[in-house]
């Protein structure tokens, strides 16, 4: 299971039936949770990449890392540290967007000016999606999982062969935990989408 030991229990009966019982500060505790999984998914890939002698990270090497962090993201020992400077950092974002209330009164103005964004970014979806599959189709062009020795990739030689493990054994992965299943499925879906292909 999930080592949630440093997050307190989102379950309050007290809550209105509308929130599902569901503590906000819970919920604040698990997008904290995914803001650092993100992260942790683009560093690891950054070293990939670099293990792999390349500089410019990939669609590829960012699902490598993904599939990683899934399977050893709540094994890490630095985790609660994580949890907490995040924690934190939200915390510190409200304080600061509180004290910006004073410049509601152009509410208004923005809002018509974000319909007209989505409006547009509406006409330009089909058109960025095209895009991103041709850039996927470069990116595997480009792709390489070979580890390349060099002075400053040793120190990432346990990472990068932990990753390419952790893509072999992906397939046949199936966890029990019920946030490790919400991952996998995430992967899953983003793997279809794109038509990765994870073959190493």
């Amino acid at each position: 299971m999930s080592n949630f030991k440093f997050i307190k229990t989102g379950y309050n009966p007290v809550l209105d039936e509308k929130d599902n019982g569901i503590d906000p500060e819970f919920m604040k505790q698990i997008m904290s949770l995914l803001v650092i999984f993100e992260k942790e998914s683009i560093k690891t890939s950054f070293l990939f990449a670099k293990a792999c002698g390349r500089k410019v990270v990939t669609s590829k090497d960012m699902m490598y890392s993904l599939i990683y962090e899934s399977m050893s993201f709540f094994e890490k020992d630095n985790l609660e540290e994580l949890f907490l400077e995040e924690m934190n950092r939200e915390d510190s974002e409200e304080d600061e967007s509180g004290e910006d209330e004073s410049g509601d009164e152009d509410l208004d103005d923005e809002n018509e000016d974000d319909e007209e964004e989505n409006e547009e970014n509406e006409e330009n979806e089909e058109n960025e999606e095209n895009e991103e599959n041709e850039e996927n189709e470069d990116d595997e062009e480009n792709f390489t999982s070979t580890f390349v020795e060099k002075e400053d990739t040793l120190e990432h030689k346990s990472l990068h062969e932990s990753i390419l493990l952790s893509v072999d054994q992906y397939k046949t992965w199936n966890p029990e935990d019920p946030v490790l299943a919400i991952l996998k499925k995430g992967i899953d879906s983003t793997i279809r989408k794109f038509s990765v292909d994870l073959s190493i």
